[in-house]
């Protein structure tokens, strides 16, 4: 969609004017089959939507239960990235997928 591009270029932009100046961490979630966790009307989809990552990172009572089991190991994985971010102040960690950048 051309609004998520605009949205990318101007994120990726600001991350490289402050990378000239401190570290900066950065993701983009892109999984279109995220569940809509938000209790909104109609069938319509989504994709992969602005939040949508949330209910990967924090427990969701609505949307964990719909996940399969790609995206239960993608939680787990995000998880591992925060979590040795929280602890190190970088988000590798022994085990986790290389990262890009």
């Amino acid at each position: 969609m051309i609004t998520d591009r605009m949205w990318a270029r101007g994120t990726q932009a600001q991350h490289d004017a402050l990378a000239r100046h401190v570290p900066v961490y950065a993701y983009v979630f892109a999984d279109r089959d995220a569940p809509m966790f938000l209790p909104l009307p109609g069938d319509f989809d989504f994709g992969a939507f602005h939040a949508g990552d949330i209910p990967y990172l924090f427990e969701d009572e609505t949307a964990e239960p719909q996940f399969t089991p790609a995206q239960r190991r993608l939680s787990a994985t995000m998880s591992e990235y925060w979590a040795a971010f929280a602890r190190t102040g970088t988000p590798g960690a022994g085990g986790l997928p290389a990262r890009e950048g």
